[in-house]
């Protein structure tokens, strides 16, 4: 699945979106990218103060999303799993 970067808010913050701009399956199934952006809202109380250093953040996080989709590997899949990835 594709994902885009986009800034969000009055604070230009980074946010990952689904190209379907989904962030959850269903009920009570959120999808990898919500985790994302928590992450990435935390980043300024973290030290990351600069609204680039949140967009190369952002697009790093993407492209390590991407090639997970791309090997059919989740992205909380156990470390196991994630070793054995193509």
């Amino acid at each position: 699945m594709g994902r885009r970067v986009r800034a969000a808010g009055a604070d230009r913050h980074a946010v990952l979106v689904d190209d379907d701009s989904l962030f959850e399956d269903g009920p009570r199934c959120p999808r990898p990218v919500v985790a994302a952006n928590q992450w990435l809202r935390e980043l300024p109380t973290s030290g990351a103060l600069s609204p680039n250093t949140w967009e190369a953040y952002a697009r790093a996080l993407r492209d390590w999303l991407v090639f997970l989709d791309e090997r059919g590997v989740g992205a909380f899949e156990q470390r196991d799993r994630l070793h054995l990835a193509p």
